[in-house]
């Protein structure tokens, strides 16, 4: 089964500042989730791909107590698709391809330099990483290779 994993927050929904913690984290809250652009089109994309797309996280909210932990599904083929290094450690580990949403810098280079850190592909946001997935599918050639820390601030 070819399957999408990916990250939840910052990756298919947005970030929230808690005032009272003075922290940017996780929703802790249904009424604080809200959807990034374009992601139920990047979901359905890989979907007519034929791919599985399930959700993880390492949530540490769960940690915190701010909710209950969710189930997760093993994949025998899979994407991991995040917003930090423990979503491409994770992907690694798993024998995932991954994929780093956000903008690739040298801060976060640093702390990649080892091979199952780097991530296949860096993508702004799930509906450039869907379209990446396509590419490779389709065996196009259109698919950059992994990221450089040069390459990636040009």
């Amino acid at each position: 089964m070819k399957a999408v994993l990916l990250d939840r927050d910052g990756v298919i929904n947005a970030l929230v500042y808690h005032k009272e913690a003075g922290i940017i984290d996780a929703p802790f809250k249904r009424s604080q989730f809200k959807l990034l652009p374009r992601v139920p089109k990047a979901i359905r994309m890989l979907n007519d791909l034929g791919l599985r797309v399930a959700i993880v996280s390492n949530q540490p909210g769960i940690a915190k107590g701010h909710m209950k932990p969710d189930m997760l599904k093993a994949f025998e083929r899979c994407y991991v698709i995040g917003d930090g290094i423990p979503d491409l450690l994770a992907g690694s580990r798993a024998g995932c391809r991954t994929i780093f949403i956000g903008r690739w810098k040298c801060e976060i280079c640093q702390f990649t330099e080892a091979p199952h850190v780097r991530p296949a592909f860096v993508a702004k946001d799930l509906w450039e990483a869907a379209q990446l997935i396509r590419s490779e599918m389709a065996g196009t050639g259109q698919v950059a290779s992994s990221p450089n820390c040069l390459v990636a601030q040009a």
